[in-house]
């Protein structure tokens, strides 16, 4: 009777877990169709990416080296997730969806990617099913990964390149196929320098230590020729846009607050892996080194989350580690642990997928307040691919794309460097005294400082003084320029 009871319990105890998976991968699901659905802009990076795909898709640079003439464009991270989009883009046309879909197919990669882990390093099919479902439930990767953004391909490179260096570390073949995979990622995104990186050589470190330094040497190497390159061919363009553009003032009070509400939404996660951590400090031996560097690589990339402008994306590394570990550990629970210990651990993850849902919904729920926009948005679309001339956007750069038209301004990038004395403002300012621009669409919301804070004050200032709202559409104003004799 006993065992009987022991076999129901467990029976049900999976069966929640299992049911906690498929209610967060259906959400997933469910998100990912809403995004790709949505013909509107979800994110204010979306547009500049768009932008770069379609120039490189006309054979045109996307990495100027003279940024005192319009379009006053940067291109903050390196080519191959533009490329990708262009690709696409080349097939089904330039529109909301195009960097979306690159995103999608990508995300797909990372959860196989980390089932292909976990199977690698545990042989346990159960508990890479878990750790694969698990990421795809995680309110991040949900948001995230349906978005038009380069972090979604540049996290799959890097963790097949994980793979692939778990899959044949004692071949020269594997190992060349892991660099290649770990380039890949770091000229999706730079700063995937680090994590994988890392993983891969402590993983080939703990079989040969010769190897592990000759893949850190070539690594190295391998990535500075393709920058300097690239930095050669765009005229020191390369370097500007990727590095210089990108270093964003540090504010630790964001990095506080985002790493706060990762631990609130994502504890009961957080204290699996602790409790993994107590039984590695018993048994050593037992480590899983790679995945321990991952874990610590993803957090120091993390801390970066405090730059002005990020947001959840500079978690997704951390993230790809926990969700990693939880599977190699939920291989060792089957094995080792009491039936009690290992039931209460399952529930653990299944609480830990209702309770994320469920505090991930200020970022998983903003597609659908997007797209109760559409209505206006198909109205404001008619407005702006109609109007002749040349229009500014902040938010609504995408729609800029859509229309055919070229972004003449990145609001947030070069307010940014004009602030930080990089980039001479003058120009647009004059230009938009003098009605340049027909229309200049400004996110609806409360003023910073008495601006926008996509803009500089100036330039706010010659928008208020110059231009005067006609309407509001998707949660955008739209200015045109003042009569003259109401200036």
């Amino acid at each position: 009777m006993k065992k009987k009871l022991v076999f129901i319990l467990q029976t049900t105890i999976w069966a929640i877990l299992w049911t906690t998976l498929a209610i967060g991968l259906g959400f997933f699901f469910l998100h990912t169709s809403q995004a790709l659905q949505a013909r509107i802009p979800l994110d204010y990076g979306e547009g500049p990416l768009l932008h770069q795909a379609r120039w490189l898709a006309e054979g045109r640079p996307i990495y100027r080296a003279d940024i005192s003439d319009y379009p006053f464009t940067i291109a903050n991270y390196p080519p191959l997730y533009p490329l990708a989009v262009s690709l696409v883009g080349r097939h089904l046309g330039f529109s909301y969806e195009t960097g979306r879909i690159v995103s999608v197919v990508a995300t797909l990669g990372c959860g196989l990617a980390l089932m292909g882990i976990v199977l690698q390093t545990t042989g346990d099919r159960i508990a890479s099913l878990v750790a694969g479902a698990l990421f795809f439930s995680f309110p991040y990767v949900i948001f995230w990964g349906s978005l038009g953004r380069v972090d979604m391909l540049a996290l799959a490179f890097s963790l097949w390149g994980i793979w692939a260096a778990i899959r044949w570390p004692h071949s020269l073949a594997g190992t060349g196929v892991s660099l290649l995979l770990l380039l890949a990622a770091i000229f999706t995104r730079q700063s995937y320098l680090l994590a994988a990186p890392l993983a891969v050589v402590v993983h080939l470190a703990t079989r040969n230590r010769r190897r592990a330094l000759s893949f850190a040497l070539a690594l190295g190497i391998s990535v500075l020729a393709i920058g300097g390159i690239l930095c050669w061919r765009t005229e020191g363009g390369f370097f500007f846009h990727t590095i210089v553009a990108n270093a964003n003032i540090y504010i630790p009070l964001l990095a506080l607050s985002a790493w706060l509400a990762a631990t609130i939404a994502y504890a009961p996660l957080i204290i699996v892996i602790f409790w993994e951590f107590l039984h590695y400090a018993r048994q050593p031996e037992k480590r899983p080194w790679f995945a321990i560097a991952y874990l610590v690589g993803g957090t120091l990339s993390g801390l970066t989350v405090g730059k002005v402008g990020s947001n959840v994306n500079y978690l997704l590394e951390w993230l790809a580690a926990m969700g990693l570990l939880v599977g190699i550990a939920l291989a060792r629970w089957r094995r080792e642990l009491s039936q009690v210990l290992c039931s209460l651990l399952l529930l653990t993850l299944s609480f830990q997928i209702l309770w994320s849902l469920h505090w991930g919904q200020f970022v998983t729920l903003q597609v659908w307040s997007r797209r109760a926009l559409e209505p206006e948005m198909q109205q404001l679309e008619e407005i702006v691919c109609s109007t002749p001339g040349p229009v500014l956007a902040e938010e609504m750069m995408s729609l800029l794309v859509v229309c055919g038209r070229d972004i003449l301004l990145q609001p947030f990038e070069f307010t940014r460097l004009a602030v930080e004395g990089k980039w001479n403002q003058t120009r647009v300012v004059e230009d938009i005294k003098n009605g340049k621009f027909r229309l200049v669409l400004v996110k609806d919301g409360p003023l910073t400082d008495g601006a926008r804070g996509g803009w500089t004050p100036e330039m706010w200032a010659a928008i208020q003084e110059h231009y005067e709202p006609v309407t509001v559409l998707a949660a955008t104003i739209v200015y045109a320029v003042r009569a003259e004799g109401t200036r």
